[in-house]
C-alpha cells in the first residue's frame, strides 16, 4: 500500500464512522448469524470482524499521523460499543497515565470538567493485564462502591489494556525441560468506554472483540512510535533530514504531476558557531530548539519542517507561491527577533534562501537554489531572506548535493 493509499483510507474510515449510515449502535444491534442476543456491541457479528479486518489493514500500513491513527482508534472504540464516551489513554515519558483523547457518542471532544472516569476500573485493567466489562455496576461488587462510578453515575463500563510483549521464554529444570511459561509484558495504555444508558450492556464476547481492537491498535501506535522516532531530530523535534529528502523527492513528484506550486526555503541559524564557543554546546543546543520550535509554530501542519544540518534548516511549503514563501520567512525571522539574547548582549538571528519549484527541477536542483539564495541572504549581511535568481549560480561557488 502507497502512503496516498493509506491517508485515502483514514479519510474514508473516518467518514464511514461518522456516516448514520454505518455500523449502527448497540441499541439497534440485531442477533447475529449464530442466533446469540443482541448485546451493545454495535452490529453482527460478521459485520464487527469485517470491520476490524478493516481497520488492522490500515494499522499495519505505513504512518506518518500518530494524532489521526489515535482519533480513528478511539471513534471505532466508541462506535463499535455503542458507548456514551470513551477514552485513550497513554504513557507519558515520565510513565505517568495520560488522557490522549477523550470523546462523547458524537465524536466530539470532551471538555476538560467532563474528562473524569473511573480510574478503579483503569487501575485494574493495568494490574491484571486483563480487560474488564461490566454491564450492570449497581449490581457488580468489583466497582459498585467506589466512590468514581457513583459520582460519575456509570451503569457501564468496558477497558482493555493496550500492551505489548517483551519477552517471552520458557522456564527450565535441570534436565533443560521447559516447566513454565514467562510472560514479561509493558502496558502502553488503555482504550476506556462508559455509558450511563440502561440499554448499553456490555458482554464477553463484546470484551473479547473489544480486546481484538485494542490488540490492533498497540499494534498502530507502536508502528507510528517507531516511526516518530526514526524520523524526529532528538534537539529540534524537527524531521531529519533523511526523511526531508524522501519527502522533497515526494512532493516535487506530486506538485509536478498536479501543478500546484511549491516552495522550498533553507535556513541558516546566523553565529550559531560563536555561541558554542562562548557558552558551551548546551546553550547552542537551547538555540536550536527555540530555533525549531518557532519554525514550527509558524508553518502548516502539511508543511515538512526538518534540521538539514549542523545549524541549518530546511522548510518544504506544498501548494505555496514564492510570495507565500516570503510571507513565512518574514513570520519566522520576526519571531526569532522577539526572542531574549543568549547572554545579554547577541541576539540569535536566522538567515533564508527560498526556491519554487520548476517543471524541470530535481530535488537536488531545487535544494541547490534556495541554499544559493540561502547564501546570498547571508552575503548580505544576515538576518534576511532572498529569493532565488539565476545570477546567483555565477556569484557564488557554494554547492550542496541531495
Amino acid at each position: 500500500m502507497s502512503n496516498d493509499d493509506f491517508f485515502d483510507g483514514l479519510d474514508e474510515l473516518k467518514d464511514k464512522l461518522a456516516s448514520p449510515s454505518s455500523i449502527s449502535p448497540g441499541v439497534n444491534a440485531q442477533p447475529d448469524a449464530e442466533g446469540s442476543s443482541p448485546s451493545a456491541m454495535a452490529g453482527t457479528s460478521s459485520e464487527r470482524w469485517r470491520v476490524l479486518y478493516e481497520i488492522s489493514h490500515l494499522f499495519n500500513s505505513p504512518v506518518y499521523a500518530f494524532d489521526e491513527i489515535l482519533e480513528i482508534i478511539l471513534d471505532m472504540a466508541i462506535r463499535i460499543t455503542g458507548a456514551e464516551r470513551g477514552f485513550l489513554m497513554l504513557y507519558d515519558e515520565h510513565d505517568n497515565l495520560d488522557v490522549k483523547l477523550a470523546k462523547n457518542m458524537t465524536f466530539d471532544s470532551l471538555p476538560p470538567d467532563e474528562r473524569e472516569f473511573s480510574r478503579s476500573i483503569v487501575d485494574s485493567v493495568i494490574s491484571s493485564e486483563q480487560g474488564v466489562f461490566t454491564s450492570n455496576i449497581e449490581g457488580d461488587t468489583r466497582f459498585s462502591h467506589l466512590s468514581s462510578i457513583l459520582k460519575l453515575k456509570i451503569l457501564s463500563a468496558m477497558c482493555a489494556p493496550l500492551k505489548i510483549t517483551l519477552r517471552d521464554e520458557r522456564g527450565a529444570n535441570a534436565d533443560h525441560r521447559s516447566i513454565v511459561q514467562l510472560t514479561t509484558r509493558k502496558i502502553l495504555g488503555v482504550i476506556y468506554v462508559d455509558s450511563q444508558s440502561v440499554s448499553t450492556e456490555f458482554s464477553e464476547n463484546d470484551l473479547e472483540f473489544f480486546q481484538a481492537l485494542a490488540n490492533n491498535a498497540t499494534t498502530a501506535i507502536l508502528n507510528a512510535q517507531l516511526y516518530l522516532q526514526a524520523t524526529t531530530d532528538e534537539v529540534t523535534a524537527l524531521f531529519t533530514r533523511s526523511h526531508f529528502e524522501q519527502r522533497l523527492k515526494d512532493e516535487i513528484k506530486l506538485g509536478q504531476k498536479s501543478g500546484s506550486d511549491l516552495t522550498l526555503l533553507m535556513m541558516d541559524l546566523d553565529g550559531l558557531k560563536s555561541v558554542n564557543d562562548l557558552h558551551g554546546y548546551q546553550a547552542g543546543d537551547r538555540v536550536l530548539r527555540l530555533a525549531g520550535s518557532i519554525i514550527k509554530l509558524r508553518t502548516r501542519g502539511i508543511d515538512i519542517s526538518a534540521r538539514y544540518g549542523g545549524d541549518e534548516f530546511s522548510v518544504i511549503l506544498p501548494q505555496t507561491t514564492l510570495a507565500g514563501g516570503e510571507e513565512v520567512s518574514r513570520k519566522i525571522l520576526s519571531s526569532i527577533s522577539e526572542e531574549p539574547s543568549v547572554d545579554g548582549r547577541e541576539r540569535i538571528s536566522l538567515s533564508v534562501g527560498i526556491a519554487g519549484l520548476a517543471r524541470d527541477d530535481t530535488a537536488a536542483t531545487l535544494v541547490k537554489k534556495a541554499d544559493l539564495a540561502l547564501y546570498k541572504a547571508k552575503q548580505d549581511g544576515g538576518a534576511c531572506w532572498r529569493v532565488y535568481k539565476p545570477e546567483y549560480e555565477e556569484t557564488s561557488k557554494r554547492t550542496d548535493k541531495l
